[in-house]
């Protein structure tokens, strides 16, 4: 697995795990559709969150969340339409991003949590 593939994957685990340790619920890890995919799709209080999980080890080509844009919620925003069909769930739902930098040195990460972008 390419390095980008593993960080995104290790970031992915510490987001839910972040998650779950604020009392959410993880209904879905990298869920799929023709129209687009979500990385976590958590609930809470009545709430779904389909979170868009971004990691890099340095801000040299911007922050993570920087790399999100209007093509990609879409795609989130589709996603997270078939899921809620599939599923066959009306709730209220937002779109968010967690945000993940690496320190090599440090073996630490800083995790920023930007709610409801959509």
């Amino acid at each position: 697995m390419p390095h980008n593939q593993q960080l995104g994957r290790f970031g992915e685990t510490i987001a839910a795990g972040w998650l779950k340790k604020n009392g959410y619920k993880i209904l879905a890890r990298n869920f799929r559709c023709p129209d687009g995919e979500v990385d976590l799709v958590a609930e809470i209080g009545g709430v779904i969150h389909f979170v868009e999980v971004k990691s890099r080890t340095s801000r040299i080509c911007g922050w993570p969340e920087e790399a999100v844009g209007e093509e990609k919620l879409e795609a989130i925003a589709a996603a997270a339409e078939n899921f809620l069909e599939q599923k066959n769930l009306e709730a209220d739902w937002q779109i968010d991003i967690i945000s993940l930098i690496f320190s090599r040195k440090t073996k630490t990460a800083r995790l920023w949590w930007l709610e409801n972008i959509s």
